[in-house]
């Protein structure tokens, strides 16, 4: 997840999301391979994938510091 971060922030987007969509696939509990690549799409104003992949982290990390900005977010949307 750390090389997806990595690379959302060089805005090589499409490399991101492939590479954190792999995290995913080996583990699906990890919470910032979902937040990563949510700020990956929301980069690429994939709207409704960015809320599922916000709505993912927050539900495996409900008390991380992201999850006020990111329910406000959310909440903004609906």
């Amino acid at each position: 997840a750390a090389l997806g971060e990595a690379l959302v922030a060089q805005g090589k987007l499409d490399a991101a999301i492939q590479r954190l969509t792999a995290v995913i696939q080996a583990d699906p509990r990890l919470p910032y391979a979902y937040y990563w690549r949510g700020q990956a799409y929301h980069r690429r104003k994939q709207i409704a994938r960015m809320v599922d992949d916000y709505r993912a982290f927050l539900r495996l990390a409900p008390d991380a510091p992201e999850a006020p900005a990111l329910q406000a977010l959310l909440g903004s949307l609906q």
